[in-house]
């Protein structure tokens, strides 16, 4: 087997590089994203090859350098080839979830958890995806201004009220399909990792607790925002939100569930079965 000190930075290295070049010098959205794609891909592909899934968490880190700092300038604006923040965003999440499913593959093939390695490695991943959400979140709320307020904005206490306006302005078209789903994605998709996260971290708690945790930790962004300035409070955002987060802890609830049945112990080591219990 080949040594792996050397695979997992200099494979990591590479991609990182390859996605350097096609991220600042190509122009476009589809083609660049599917291109790092391929680059992601092939990198975890080959590592996985060389060894096994002990240190594989080195190569998968070195690939969130470029595309992250990437993002963050791309938020702020501040170089001259700033672009569309959703692909470097889009790129950063491939760079964790790539490794992930070759991961979650490989150790359900070898029907083992620990031994292959996977449990240190999916520990050591959401670790990594806890604290690139939690920088994320902090730069969204206190410096990335989502909405420029105008005169006439005001909060919006009344459920559904917001959402039911998009849906409105979708039927009569005012808006396109994709604004209302850009609508959607960004009130709810950018919780779904914290409901992910709050099950990977708290798994023994009851479901009314996760759920609890769910929805406070939208309503208080959305008045974090209200004070900092940023945003008006929507009451909308948390509940969307609320589905966003809720979406999340399934998911991790179902990855759960499978390693169970197929590897006799959770994907965080858990002999006892992941339940709603």
């Amino acid at each position: 087997m080949t040594d792996s000190s050397s695979i997992y930075p200099g494979m990591g290295i590479l991609s990182a590089v390859l996605c350097f070049v096609i991220l600042t010098y190509m122009k476009g959205f589809a083609l660049p994203f599917v291109l790092c794609l391929l680059v992601l891909a092939g990198g975890t592909f080959i590592v996985f090859k060389a060894g096994e899934l002990e240190g594989f968490f080195v190569f998968s880190s070195i690939n969130f350098a470029y595309p992250g700092i990437r993002l963050i300038f791309d938020l702020m604006g501040k170089t001259s080839g700033s672009r569309d923040p959703k692909l470097s965003a889009l790129v950063v999440a491939a760079s964790w979830l790539i490794p992930m499913i070759f991961a979650i593959v490989f150790a359900l093939r070898k029907h083992d958890a620990e031994r292959t390695g996977f449990i240190g490695f999916f520990k050591a991943q959401t670790g990594m995806l806890g604290f690139l959400y939690a920088a994320f979140m902090i730069f969204w709320l206190f410096r990335y201004n989502v909405i420029n307020l105008t005169e006439g904005d005001v909060s919006q206490f009344i459920p559904f009220a917001t959402l039911s306006g998009y849906i409105e302005a979708l039927i009569i078209k005012n808006i396109s399909f994709r604004v209302f789903v850009l609508y959607l994605s960004y009130g709810g998709g950018i919780f779904a990792p914290f409901g992910f996260l709050i099950s990977a971290v708290m798994g023994k708690a009851h479901i009314a607790f996760r759920l609890v945790a769910v929805l406070l930790f939208p309503a208080l962004t959305e008045c974090v925002q209200l004070w900092s300035g940023k945003n008006i409070f929507d009451i909308d955002d948390i509940i969307l939100g609320f589905v966003g987060g809720s979406i999340g802890l399934l998911v991790f609830h179902v990855l759960d569930t499978v390693f169970s049945d197929v590897c006799g112990r959770g994907c965080t080591g858990n002999v006892k079965r992941y339940s709603f219990e």
